[in-house]
């Protein structure tokens, strides 16, 4: 098997984040984050939930968001659990 490795952190680089306030097992379509007023959570923006690189992280995409709760709502469910104060 041939094994490809690349430096991608400029892809994160210089990017807003924030956290989980709460744990999430999969296959949810919603969950709450700090900061959700922050311009980076709007409606179709593409969230990366987790650490770059990491084996539980993954992409998904925004289809509301309510700032004044924290509650993001997604276009899919998860696919994987996500811990409290999980990078997004």
């Amino acid at each position: 098997m041939i094994v490809l490795k690349a430096d991608q952190r400029i892809l994160v680089q210089n990017s807003k984040y924030s956290f989980l306030t709460n744990n999430y097992s999969s296959g949810v379509s919603s969950f709450y984050v700090l900061n959700a007023s922050d311009s980076a959570f709007t409606v179709n923006a593409f969230l990366l939930l987790g650490n770059f690189g990491s084996e539980d992280a993954e992409i998904v995409q925004v289809s509301a968001v309510d700032s004044s709760t924290g509650l993001i709502n997604l276009t899919t469910t998860t696919k994987r659990a996500h811990s409290e104060s999980s990078r997004v």
